[in-house]
């Protein structure tokens, strides 16, 4: 579902907030497809566009899921601060998450797996 930028953001906004997510989602050692499905874009060539200001239309949800990476980023390096066990953490099934890996919530391709993992770490149970 791409928007026409009806929500008022400016395409330096876009690209600046796609870098910073861009630079946290590289740090978690993942492959170009799972950003790709954590960022809602269709393929390279749009995130290219998102990254460079060439910004027509983005997913309506592109700036929660933004904040969401952001969200999840800061609740791992506090509740594990070791990079190297977050990235780990990341990639394990979890009983809390239905024995599924947080990863592969988070790359489902809807917004509610982000979520699911941002409240999971925010909400106190042990990783």
């Amino acid at each position: 579902m791409a928007i026409s930028n009806k929500i008022g953001l400016s395409s330096d906004e876009i690209r600046h907030g796609v870098a910073g997510a861009l630079s946290v989602l590289k740090t978690w050692s993942i492959t170009d497809q799972q950003i790709l499905a954590i960022l809602g874009a269709r393929d390279l060539t749009e995130l290219k566009h998102w990254v460079s200001g060439q910004v027509c239309d983005f997913p309506g949800d592109l700036p929660h899921r933004i904040g969401l990476v952001s969200g999840i980023h800061t609740a791992l390096l506090q509740r594990i601060r070791d990079k190297d066990r977050a990235i780990q953490w990341l990639g394990k099934p979890n009983a809390s998450l239905e024995g599924k890996r947080p990863i592969d919530l988070m790359t489902g391709g809807n917004i509610v797996g982000l979520m699911l993992v941002r409240d999971y770490l925010r909400g106190g149970s042990s990783c």
